[in-house]
């Protein structure tokens, strides 16, 4: 059963969102210049992403980061972009594990476009 506090954090984070969550698999998320992965996307919306990562990051901290893909998607074989870590946590189903949400710090209608692209590939059935 889960505590009320609990429960007023999801309530809380629901109210909060303003866009449809996909779901999605086989997206490892790196820093700009690295070739060790942070972290894999739990889901992604039109504003940012849920990342289980190995790295802790610090809200308010702006990273450069990208996703290569398997395949090319609209002519590219990853994706570049800034995120603003917005919040982070330790994952309740591996604590060494942490749970972050990060949103777009640029260009969001040409991220959007984008989304819609890799939802439409990697998006869970």
């Amino acid at each position: 059963m889960m505590s009320g506090s609990i429960l007023k954090e999801i309530g809380q984070d629901m109210e909060r969102r303003q866009h449809e969550r996909f779901t999605v698999v086989d997206l490892i998320l790196y820093e700009k210049n690295s070739t060790r992965p942070v972290g894999k996307v739990v889901n992604i919306s039109a504003r940012g992403w849920l990342v289980i990562s190995s790295k802790p990051y610090k809200v308010g901290e702006e990273v450069q980061l990208y996703i290569p893909f398997k395949k090319t998607v609209r002519g590219m074989v990853k994706f570049e972009f800034l995120a603003d870590i917005r919040w982070a946590h330790p994952d309740d189903d591996n604590p060494t594990q942490i749970r972050v949400g990060m949103e777009f710090a640029d260009h969001p209608e040409l991220q959007t476009m984008f989304i819609e692209q890799l939802v439409s590939i990697y998006g869970a059935s």
